[in-house]
């Protein structure tokens, strides 16, 4: 994710990766099982005596689990964020018990448009390596 120093305010290009994300997220999810909570992410940012801020990426999920992570600053809250709902959606994408055909179908189309992202978003490192042969 290409941002402005840390110093600057956020501009809506700069969150513009995040909402196509959390679009492939919701619509990953919609036509299956989910909880509102599945479909919403948050960073919050805590201001403390003496200047000190502390940065939190937190989702509340029931389908991914919820987690909270820490961020030293907006850019890495940002980036971390991105790459935790691309993980879930690979991780919710090779879900393997599926049986309905259509849903087994409409995993593999929003994975792969995920995958033909991923590099505009800097994180070509969570395409999966193919296997190779033993």
């Amino acid at each position: 994710m290409m941002l402005g120093t840390d110093a600057t305010i956020l501009r809506p290009e700069d969150c513009a990766p995040l909402a196509e994300a959390t679009a492939l997220w919701y619509r990953l999810i919609s036509p299956d099982r989910h909880k509102d909570q599945d479909c919403h992410f948050s960073m919050t940012v805590t201001f403390s005596y003496k200047g000190s801020r502390t940065i939190t990426v937190t989702h509340n999920g029931y389908l991914a689990g919820a987690w909270s992570a820490p961020a030293n600053t907006f850019t890495s809250a940002l980036t971390l964020l991105l790459r935790r709902i691309c993980q879930q959606i690979l991780d919710e994408c090779a879900y393997t018990d599926e049986t309905d055909i259509d849903l087994q179908h409409h995993r593999m189309m929003i994975r792969q448009e995920l995958l033909t992202r991923l590099p505009a978003w800097h994180l070509q490192d969570l395409i999966p390596k193919p296997l190779l042969p033993t």
